[in-house]
């Protein structure tokens, strides 16, 4: 039996095995005939890549999920869970009859799914997710009282409805959901929108998310990537994402990228019981089913002869981020081999052994998975993949529920400033999603622009910016607005174009009608009265004041100052013996690119991306800016035999120096230095999870473990294996800052 898609390049191989003579050739010449008693099964989901004289060959058996429904299969679903109970069978009955098939229908004709899911798959999702919620602890006791029974049954059906069949909608289809559900029937409160409601054992009714909110103020010390504020959003996924997780079933997490879809199950991880274990995952485009298959079986220990299990006697959590991100093999073959092996072990509970071509059962071990819909170069995922999973989608958190997230990490920090810079909390967290708002729709993607993508994450930069400030050196609350408007301006003015659009220009104008409405009317050319350059806006950096030990974060009052300072610099980095020379002419670009990369090093996790033209100065000026900042600069030196092993010794070096000696070192990598693409997919796992996985061999990793050991101790992180190899990850990519030096596309 052939289980997956039909591949072009191997099905009409099998013409000569579908003919009456049933013999195999294969490439190397042999001749394999098959007995009469054997038959070919094919199961696939089209036949897209088929041709004809494939087709022909075979007898063709169409199953129609339209026709053949999901009615027998809800039936047999009531039947095996109340199968003793006929009052409790026939409760449940009449609610499917009053609900499900209606909803669908109006989901079908009205709503739109960023990610669409199969009407069965939907019905399955719901029958698991009730499944799992119909219990004593919930309320749902039929022996106590029948009619208090029904009144609570229909209450979590109704919820297990919305987080399964309704799941998947974007936010406008949320809305209309909420009035057609409601039409339906009133059983949700009217103030909030359906999924704004859970349904409370205790008090035997819905009641809203927000009531489970407490007061969130950030721990001293913590880092900005760590502050994570609970609000009415975060505690509903939690508590789907551990309802599904727990029950045993597979988990697909689809929402815009920044919404916070890995923050989300990452803290679902954390948060696993002491018998579990668990591997995350970053799929890319060069992602293969061989190297995926060996990192899942890195972690694996053998059971038995054909069986395999997670480390220790654990179960596991497997997390893949970017799910449909491995690229299709080609056109004709419109399929991918990564997400094709996933889906034969959650079919199979396994897969085969590459080397002696045996089955091998996969134990105790579950998969999240989280993806953005299809668009650029993700791809549409395969129906047959995605109907193994109950799919949940994020969507993007309303304007009040971001201006709580961020003036909850401001308002501590800004209560030791003076009087009139205190209040500026929730001014400068609704100033900046306005902001966000209107680049968004005003700067869109084009072929010439393919950078121009924002997401919720340059919100948190330019917070994380404005967050550097000390009391010491801002005490009006123009000084704040000035600041809050470079940090503006580094994150989105940064990637404009300087073209005959004059987008910079349009950034300008939306950014002074949000200081006029979130700031009291303050305009731009009185914020911006004794700037240099209004277009550029004020300078701040950290690298002026040398006096003090911490680096205050100021504004550049004397430009005049500013370069004296650079030029200094540069003859203490000629000065140094182990460095080459650079004879560079600093004009007011240069220093200002310097002090833009410059604050990308200073920042936690930084990284950049500098984009121009060969000779445009984008490494000397990294390489400048890493050595004012005090960071080493890394860099790889190509040979004509440099190859993928040569590039993975270079990244060992590299994790020695940031993860075992804990030296913050900045990696200049330009596109001149990109011999394969799997260079670029371990650079994107470096800046998504901070290791590669695969990197070290079972026998290099006990020389790690010793080389973190003392700091993990003295940091109070735990000895174990595990914790060693989390506290070496997060050395990297505390002191790891990658620069990538690339140039513009090429214009015909």
């Amino acid at each position: 039996m052939f289980d997956g898609p039909v591949d072009a390049m191997w099905i009409e191989s099998m013409n000569s095995v579908m003919d009456d003579n049933k013999i195999l050739t294969l490439i190397n010449g042999d001749r394999i005939p098959l007995t009469s008693s054997m038959s070919l099964l094919f199961e696939v989901e089209d036949l897209r890549v088929a041709s004809p004289a494939t087709v022909s060959r075979a007898g063709m058996i169409f199953l129609d999920q339209s026709e053949m429904g999901f009615k027998p299969f809800l039936e047999s679903w009531l039947e095996r869970l109340f199968g003793t109970q006929p009052e409790v069978q026939k409760l449940h009955q009449n609610l499917l009859g009053k609900y499900v098939s209606k909803i669908l229908e109006y989901k079908a004709s009205s709503c739109v799914e960023p990610v669409p899911i199969s009407d069965f798959n939907a019905i399955l999702s719901f029958t698991q997710l009730y499944e799992a919620l119909h219990t004593k602890e919930n309320g749902l006791d039929a022996s106590a009282d029948i009619q208090a029974y029904g009144q609570m049954a229909e209450r979590w059906f109704l919820f297990a409805l919305t987080w399964s069949i309704t799941a998947a909608v974007d936010e406008t289809g949320r809305k209309k959901l909420d009035i057609y559900l409601r039409d339906l029937e009133a059983q949700f409160p009217p103030s909030r929108t359906i999924y704004d409601y859970f349904c409370d054992p205790q008090k035997k009714d819905f009641e809203q998310w927000e009531s489970g909110l407490t007061t969130w103020r950030p721990r001293k010390g913590d880092s900005f990537f760590k502050m994570i504020v609970p609000t009415s959003d975060s505690l509903r996924n939690s508590f789907i994402f551990r309802t599904i997780v727990s029950s045993k079933h597979n988990l697909l997490v689809v929402g815009n990228t920044g919404v916070g879809k890995t923050v989300q199950v990452m803290g679902l991880m954390t948060n696993l019981p002491a018998k579990n274990s668990k591997l995350v995952i970053n799929f890319s485009a060069t992602t293969k089913s061989s190297a995926l298959q060996d990192i899942v079986e890195s972690v694996m220990e053998k059971r038995s002869k054909d069986k395999l299990g997670p480390l220790g006697g654990k179960e596991l959590l497997i997390f893949v981020d970017d799910f449909n991100m491995p690229q299709k093999t080609s056109a004709e073959s419109p399929f991918q081999p990564p997400l094709e092996l996933l889906r034969l072990w959650m079919d199979y509970g396994g897969w085969y052994d590459r080397s002696k071509c045996a089955w091998k059962y996969i134990l105790d071990s579950q998969l999240v998975a989280a993806m953005a819909p299809p668009s650029g170069g993700r791809a549409v995922i395969c129906n047959r993949t995605q109907a193994r999973f109950h799919l949940v989608n994020i969507t993007t958190p309303e304007d009040s529920q971001l201006t709580r997230i961020f003036e909850s990490i401001m308002m501590p920090k800004l209560q030791e400033f003076d009087n009139e810079i205190k209040p500026m909390s929730r001014s400068l967290a609704r100033a900046t999603i306005g902001l966000y708002r209107n680049v968004t729709e005003r700067f869109l993607p084009t072929p010439d622009k393919s950078h121009y993508l924002f997401n919720l994450r340059d919100v948190a930069k330019v917070i994380q910016g404005t967050l550097q400030a000390e009391r010491q050196y801002f005490d009006t609350s123009k000084s704040m607005i000035r600041l809050w408007t470079h940090e503006c301006m580094r994150v989105f003015a940064d990637r404009f174009l300087k073209d005959s659009a004059d987008d910079i220009g349009k950034f300008i104008e939306a950014m002074s009608q949000v200081m006029r409405d979130h700031f009291e009317g303050a305009e731009w050319a009185e914020v911006m009265e004794d700037i240099d350059d209004e277009r550029y806006g004020p300078i701040f950096c950290s690298f002026m004041s040398e006096t003090t030990e911490i680096l205050p974060y100021e504004e550049v009052a004397d430009y005049s100052q500013l370069k004296q300072c650079c030029e200094d610099k540069l003859e203490d980095y000629n000065l140094e013996p182990k460095l080459i020379n650079m004879n560079l002419v600093l004009f007011k670009d240069a220093i200002r690119h310097i002090c833009r990369i410059h604050r990308i090093l200073m920042m936690p996790r930084g990284n950049a991306m500098l984009v121009g033209v060969g000779g445009s100065g984008r490494q000397s000026l990294a390489r400048l800016a890493s050595h004012i900042a005090g960071i080493g600069v890394f860099v790889i030196e190509i040979t004509k035999q440099y190859r993928l092993i040569e590039w993975r010794d270079d990244m060992k070096r590299l994790f020695e120096i940031t993860g075992v000696s804990n030296t913050p070192t900045a990696f200049l990598f330009n596109d001149t230095q990109l011999k394969e693409q799997a260079f670029l997919e371990d650079i994107n796992n470096i800046l998504s999870s901070g290791e590669i996985p695969s990197l070290y061999g079972k026998d290099e990793l006990p020389a790690i473990y010793d080389g973190v050991r003392k700091r993990a101790a003295d940091a109070e992180s735990g000895g174990t294996a595990e914790e060693l190899w989390a506290f070496f990850v997060d050395s990297i990519r505390s002191n790891l800052h990658v620069i990538l030096a690339m140039s513009p596309p090429l214009r015909p």
